[in-house]
């Protein structure tokens, strides 16, 4: 379990996730791929859980959050828009939540 904090709005949800705390159960730490590819022959890039969460955490959340958007133009302008619902964090506390908060306020 992540620990997270939701903080509500007017006009939507907004929920920030600490990525660092993201937490696999069973085997997935090990045998979960996370695969990319350079364009260039012979460029796929294999990694697991353990070394995404190790190297770049916030992209195991980008990666599970793209992977629930609808398939099509309709997920490019979701994932695309000025204004995403779910902002990740590398690392959360309450000065942090404080402070994107306001940001959010202030638009």
């Amino acid at each position: 379990m992540g620990a997270f904090v939701i903080v509500f709005f007017l006009s939507n949800l907004t929920q920030y996730v600490n990525a660092e705390k993201v937490a696999a159960s069973g085997k997935k730490r090990t045998q979960k791929l996370y695969r990319r590819h350079s364009g260039r022959p012979g460029g796929m890039k294999v990694e697991t859980f353990n070394q995404l969460q190790q190297r770049i955490p916030k992209r195991i959340i980008e990666h599970a959050v793209r992977g629930m958007l609808p398939k099509g133009r309709f997920a490019e302008i979701m994932e695309w828009s000025d204004q995403p619902s779910v902002k990740v964090a590398v690392t959360i506390d309450a000065s942090v939540v404080l402070k994107l908060v306001m940001e959010r306020l202030m638009e």
